[in-house]
């Protein structure tokens, strides 16, 4: 198990993706009118609920049931394999991570605890091109391509992380 600490939480605040500010549902509006069909992964309950709403159906759904770790989240999506795993706040469980090696087309990655930091192996593990979504909160949202030099950065930071056992 990875765990954040001091030094690491700082790190994941600078953003190596696009960042696209305002209110929702505009980052979600402006989003669609750059998107390909792209492979997406949306990471947290409104990120997904949004993407839908404009609609764009993400490939790979990595959710908690909440919002802001307390609100409750709920919204159905049918057609998705579920698989729930366990990871408490400010980890990336053995769990999640082999969760998102096994990544696949249709799949619903259900969290037991919270998602906050599944947008790393997400980046790892996406196929090249693929593009990761998840919610800056009360900013907009933040939008990274798995390229070779965003995997790079990811694979830096998460080194720094604490490893328990």
């Amino acid at each position: 198990m990875l765990r954040l600490t001091e030094e690491t939480r700082d790190l994941f605040k600078k953003h190596i993706g696009r960042v696209i500010k305002g209110e929702i549902p505009y980052p979600y509006i402006e989003f669609k009118k750059s998107y390909k069909n792209e492979f997406i992964i949306s990471v947290g309950d409104v990120v997904t609920k949004n993407l839908i709403r404009v609609g764009i159906k993400p490939d790979l759904i990595v959710i908690d049931g909440k919002s802001m770790r307390t609100k409750k989240e709920e919204f159905e999506i049918e057609g998705y394999e579920e698989i729930r795993i366990k990871n408490p706040p400010g980890t990336i469980t053995d769990e999640l991570w082999e969760a998102m090696k096994r990544m696949k087309q249709k799949q619903k990655i259900f969290i037991e605890g919270e998602e906050d930091l599944a947008s790393l192996p997400a980046i790892l593990f996406a196929p090249p091109g693929a593009l990761i979504i998840y919610g800056i909160p009360g900013e907009g949202i933040e939008i990274i391509e798995a390229n070779e030099n965003n995997k790079k950065i990811v694979r830096e930071s998460i080194e720094k992380m604490e490893v328990k056992k």
